[in-house]
């Protein structure tokens, strides 16, 4: 089976050109480390009160960003929600597929796939309206490896056959042969060995 967090590099590069990395999961929390959580968690609720909203979600995404690395999921997707709901109100729609990305990642590596799926589907509606094509192929390897992941590679192949056509139609060698190699997998996993070996 694919792994989603496999993709997560290239898909984060391709998919949201993030201003904020984020180092390996699960390092312990260093008492200065959630001083400075709460000292973001402070300055987002002063500038969410100002009316300050990008500031807002700003602080808010470092938090959860933080939150995350340190494997706290729970309050990792609290905060992405917070900073998600400030984005809401400026209309900042790069932003929110950032977070919708970063959500549908955490809940895939928690194994919630029904909830990740819904997460991807939520950055491919705004990859779709700013019409960015490698965008939205790198959402739907997203959502086909999740149902992959979930045991139904008949749904992952309608997902891959989309991403396969804007991928080609791009002429992203990448992109291509990622398309091609998970739609050999659904087959494979489906019992139909000729057309995986195409």
């Amino acid at each position: 089976m694919i792994k989603i967090r496999k993709l997560l590099p290239a898909v984060c590069c391709i998919l949201l050109g993030m201003l904020i990395q984020v180092p390996l999961v699960g390092q312990p929390m260093a008492p200065e480390v959630q001083d400075a959580i709460n000292q973001s968690i402070e300055q987002a609720k002063a500038n969410e009160s100002s009316g300050s909203y990008a500031e807002a979600a700003m602080y808010y995404g470092k938090a959860a960003n933080a939150y995350w690395v340190h494997d706290q999921v729970q309050s990792a997707t609290e905060y992405f929600l917070k900073a998600a709901a400030m984005n809401e109100k400026i209309g900042n729609n790069n932003a929110l597929r950032t977070i919708y990305g970063n959500l549908g990642v955490l809940n895939a590596d928690a194994k919630n796939y029904d909830k990740s799926i819904s997460w991807f589907e939520k950055c491919l509606a705004i990859n779709r309206q700013l019409n960015k094509k490698p965008d939205i192929v790198a959402m739907l390897i997203n959502i086909a490896s999740a149902k992959m992941e979930m045991g139904k590679p008949k749904d992952a192949i309608a997902s891959l056959n989309e991403a396969n056509s804007l991928a080609l139609e791009l002429k992203d060698i990448n992109l291509i042969r990622n398309t091609y190699g998970l739609l050999a997998e659904c087959e494979k996993s489906l019992g139909n060995t000729d057309k995986s070996a195409q």
